[in-house]
């Protein structure tokens, strides 16, 4: 079941998804489950997913944008592509999704508080982790 957004987000973003392709709203869901998994994927190591996205509203926006790209890139020909705000809506997308997975931008909750990032992760660090073998040097 999805957590970040809907079928009638979807709609609601792009009311012509369903008339103007052959996409369904089962497709369409599937699609939104797609885009929900590469989120949990990006933040995976900095949040415990999923997050509530009602918490969360520019989850909702993102899973959104992600979803809706999905569904009209099979119907998409390279001039209508060219011609289309999706794609660019999917690359701000998952750029800003990359920042939130990276640090970059934290997630706030519809109240104005921060989303607590996990603390069962740490970074390991070595001192020999820059260290090149020299076994291999040898024939």
């Amino acid at each position: 079941m999805p957590n970040y957004t809907t079928v009638s987000i979807c709609l609601r973003t792009l009311p012509a998804i369903l008339s103007k392709s052959s996409i369904t709203s089962l497709e369409l869901n599937g699609f939104i489950t797609n885009a929900e998994a590469v989120i949990n994927c990006k933040l995976a190591t900095r949040y415990a997913v999923p997050i509530a996205a009602s918490t969360v509203p520019i989850l909702e926006t993102l899973a959104t944008d992600l979803a809706i790209y999905y569904a009209l890139r099979r119907t998409f020909s390279q001039e209508r592509k060219n011609e289309s705000e999706w794609p660019r809506q999917y690359k701000d997308a998952m750029g800003m999704i990359d920042d939130i997975g990276e640090g970059k931008m934290t997630l706030i909750d519809s109240a104005g508080a921060v989303i607590a990032q996990r603390t069962d992760q740490i970074d390991v660090w070595s001192t020999t982790q820059d260290y090149n073998p020299v076994m291999t040097e040898d024939n």
